[in-house]
């Protein structure tokens, strides 16, 4: 297992402010999993773990999670090809930004809205998934974090309220079609009600992938739950970089980001740590 690495990011002097920083800690860099742990992954008929992690303006006026109304303003994706934020950027990066995250590994698509992040991450999953390397021609496995219950419901009601069809527009497969919570590969699980206008969470298939939920998998494993920076904390040696979430929408382009690619990166090396659990919600018949 090769080790990725925590590097800090220096956030500019105004996040400073009000006595308590809006940015703070470090970037986890993409990991490059050891040759057991893709050996594993091969032989349960999968070429890469593919996560995604969204992040929402949980900022003024927030009056608690749902999809129809908390807008979103970036998606990480972490593959074998490196970490990608797709970022709401109201401004473009300078130049010393962008050398700085992709000093990280991480490179930065700015949009226009939540709609351009919406479509392009999709093409970004349908083109890892539509790429099958000739020495191994199988599809990647797509992982999230408490994604069944956030991630996903979350991505079929912003696309609903933005006249997106999750079928034909994202690649969802037909079990988003109602958007009602559906069991998934085994029984999901959550401490919380599910997200208002679902039934219950989804593990289903996106752009050709199947999807695991971390947490689930965790939940399985070791009969219990975790947050994702207490499991970082306890598995990888240090929390990722974190916020003040009532300051979401304050966060410049390049920490909003940086920050997104630290989770989802976080969110890729846990499930190749879990990779066994992890294999274990997918169905045998696919």
């Amino acid at each position: 297992m090769t080790a990725a690495t925590d590097v800090p990011f220096d956030a500019p002097a105004p996040a400073r402010d009000r006595g308590r920083p809006r940015f703070s800690g470090s970037v986890r860099r993409p990991y490059l999993p050891a040759t057991d742990e893709l050996e594993r992954l091969y032989a349960a008929g999968f070429s890469d773990l593919i996560a995604f992690d969204d992040e929402t303006d949980t900022g003024e006026g927030f009056d608690g999670l749902v999809g129809s109304r908390t807008r979103l303003l970036s998606r990480g994706i972490a593959s074998a090809a490196g970490t990608i934020s797709f970022v709401v950027a109201d401004t473009p990066l300078t130049g010393g930004e962008h050398r700085r995250l992709l000093q990280l590994g991480v490179t930065t698509v700015g949009c226009e809205d939540e709609v351009q992040v919406l479509r392009r991450s999709a093409m970004e999953v349908g083109r890892a998934a539509s790429y099958l390397p000739p020495a191994r021609p199988l599809p990647p496995l797509l992982v999230t974090f408490n994604g069944s219950f956030f991630d996903i419901p979350l991505t079929l009601d912003r696309a609903v309220a933005n006249g997106i069809d999750p079928l034909s527009d994202l690649w969802f497969s037909t079990a988003a079609a109602g958007r009602r919570g559906v069991t998934g590969y085994r029984p999901l699980v959550t401490d919380h009600p599910p997200m208002e206008g679902h039934a219950g969470g989804y593990e289903l298939r996106w752009a050709g992938c199947d999807h695991v939920d971390l947490l689930q998998a965790y939940r399985d494993e070791t009969g219990s739950s975790v947050r994702l920076k207490q499991l970082s904390a306890r598995e990888l040696g240090e929390e990722p970089a974190s916020v003040d979430y009532t300051r979401m929408a304050e966060l410049t382009t390049a920490e909003l980001a940086a920050y997104t690619a630290s989770d989802v990166a976080v969110t890729r090396e846990l499930a190749f740590r879990h990779l066994d659990a992890v294999l274990a919600r997918v169905p045998h018949t696919r």
